[in-house]
């Protein structure tokens, strides 16, 4: 490699050209690294997006791996929360057992929900059709309301004129 030597014969350094010309290789390998970073950039996105299609896997988050020695640790670790389980009657074994009720019991309950529906079968017999008759409006109220209507009618004719 040669040396550049802060002046010579001429008073000028030699070899500027080359230093122009590295500035400018320089410059060029920024403007492709920028194209490249924006180019990763797309690809990681397209990665993303085809990961959580269906029956994809996730690009941004991969599968954390576990080691033989741990999946042992906790298989072993798993039987012996059933053993405890299953041994001393855990959730299954403090569950309150299911309640009966006696026969006569249910007898007294079936006597009077037969009373319930005989009182409403009962109701509805007294009262024909429905339990509510209808309601109608009497002569002197449609007049009211007939009176009523004229009224705003003549405030309307005569907010016009």
């Amino acid at each position: 490699m040669q040396q550049i030597h802060p002046s010579n014969d001429s008073g000028t350094i030699p070899r500027m050209a080359n230093l122009t010309g590295l500035a400018n290789i320089v410059s060029e390998l920024k403007a492709e690294r920028s194209n490249l970073v924006t180019q990763l950039k797309h690809v990681d996105a397209a990665l993303t997006v085809l990961g959580k299609l269906p029956g994809g896997q996730s690009y941004a988050r991969p599968q954390r791996t576990v080691s033989a020695l741990s999946r042992r640790r906790m298989a072993a670790a798993q039987r012996a929360r059933w053993a405890r389980r299953s041994s001393s009657g855990g959730a299954a074994g403090t569950a309150k057992p299911k309640r009966t009720v006696s026969a006569s019991v249910r007898r007294r309950i079936a006597a009077a929900q037969r009373a319930r529906w005989a009182r409403v079968k009962s109701a509805a017999e007294h009262t024909p059709g429905n339990a509510r008759p209808k309601r109608r409006i009497s002569a002197a109220g449609i007049a009211r309301i007939r009176a009523a209507a004229k009224a705003r009618w003549a405030k309307v004719r005569a907010a016009k004129k």
